[in-house]
């Protein structure tokens, strides 16, 4: 089984050397690294020293010894202004036309990855033959600056409390949408017309496709360390988080959604055999009737599903990893909903505290992931 790691770099002379050198380190190095040095249109006048910075990575790429392949893609100035996500999707593209029957590694620039991540990685798609994807463990490495280090476990913290809400309400698109964390067959990529060329959020709408093909991976017994470094490339995430002088842009666009949201949405699945049926009332219907014209999309699926599990399959396909989404913003600003009380305070307790508490759900999500895939045949099909 070939395995392609795909790096998207733009001015990341000061960062991809390590992330290159955490590859140098595996265990298994039996891969092809490609990477795609990227930039806007009119780059090289507007801003010449990103171009500059540019050629120095093609230069140190090309003038290092490396002890795997690498493969150095040059998109500079390219005619399309797709940011991170037309990057994935170029270096995808090249790397299918090599190998149709490969996986796919995505990594940032300025990722760093433990010694076993391919090894885990390799192992992981040669025991579960029908996945499509995977969305491997990460964890943010703290800042030494106590602000951006109580930024990001905010962020982290939400990422991970959402995620485990969703496992506990056996939502199928419970995993971690992280472009530096996931991988994919090849031959996956092109069943689903590839990534979305998006300056940020590709990932996310990635694997949602990828999900309704077929089921991630969902654990391996190894992680990825994004960067907690601040960025204004990307119109939201982490980096962007980071460089905020208060929680406040967090607490607005990221709550800790209640529990009797989710709980609603748990419902709503139970009820879908139900609803293939005869028409029922949904406790999310406010919001199908305020944003899907109510159960219009449901009727339909009715019409073109010939049984129960059919339909139950077709809803969960529509009502998918945005909607669910959606849904959650929509209960928690219309019905002016308290949020999740959480055992920490982002004001007022320490680093440490709040890191702890940061641990706790990575151990948790661990834990209920890796008992997913002891269960996996069990799972098959879920959507």
């Amino acid at each position: 089984m070939s395995i392609h790691i795909a790096i998207p770099a733009c001015d990341e002379l000061d960062y991809l050397p390590h992330t290159l050198k955490t590859l140098a380190e595996q265990e298994d190095l039996d891969f092809h690294a490609w990477v795609c040095i990227n930039q806007p249109p009119g780059t090289s006048i507007n801003n010449p020293k990103t171009h500059a910075a540019n050629l120095a990575t093609i230069d140190y790429i090309e003038n290092s010894s490396f002890n795997f392949p690498i493969t150095t893609l040059e998109a500079l100035d390219s005619e399309v202004d797709g940011g991170v996500g037309w990057a994935r999707n170029h270096l995808a593209k090249h790397i299918y036309e090599q190998d149709q029957e490969g996986l796919t590694v995505c990594l940032d620039a300025d990722t760093k990855v433990d010694s076993l991540y391919i090894t885990s990685i390799r192992a992981a798609y040669q025991k579960y033959p029908s996945a499509v994807g995977l969305a491997a463990p990460y964890y943010h490495p703290l800042p030494d600056e106590p602000r951006m280090a109580r930024h990001l476990l905010r962020y982290e913290i939400y990422m991970r409390t959402y995620q485990l809400n969703l496992w506990k309400i056996q939502s199928p698109y419970a995993y971690l949408s992280l472009g530096s964390a996931m991988s994919y067959r090849n031959k996956a990529w092109k069943t689903v017309h590839g990534i979305p060329k998006r300056s940020a959020g590709e990932d996310f709408y990635f694997l949602q496709k990828l999900r309704k093909t077929g089921d991630l991976i969902r654990w391996i017994p190894s992680t990825v360390f994004p960067s907690s470094r601040y960025s204004d490339r990307v119109p939201f995430g982490t980096g962007v988080l980071l460089s905020e002088p208060s929680l406040d842009l967090q607490k607005k666009r990221f709550p800790f959604f209640p529990k009797s949201s989710f709980q609603k949405m748990k419902e709503t699945f139970t009820l879908f055999e139900t609803l293939y049926d005869h028409e029922i009332q949904l406790p999310i219907d406010d919001f199908l009737d305020s944003h899907m014209k109510g159960h219009e999309a449901f009727n339909k699926i009715r019409k073109n599903s010939r049984t129960a599990h059919q339909f139950v399959h077709n809803a969960h396909q529509y009502f998918d990893a945005l909607r669910t989404l959606q849904f959650l913003k929509y209960d928690f600003s219309n019905h002016q909903l308290s949020g999740e009380i959480l055992p920490v305070c982002f004001e007022t307790d320490t680093v440490e505290e709040l890191n702890h508490y940061r641990n706790h759900c990575f151990e948790q999500e661990s834990s209920f992931q890796r008992c997913y895939m002891e269960n996996w045949h069990s799972n098959q099909p879920s959507i």
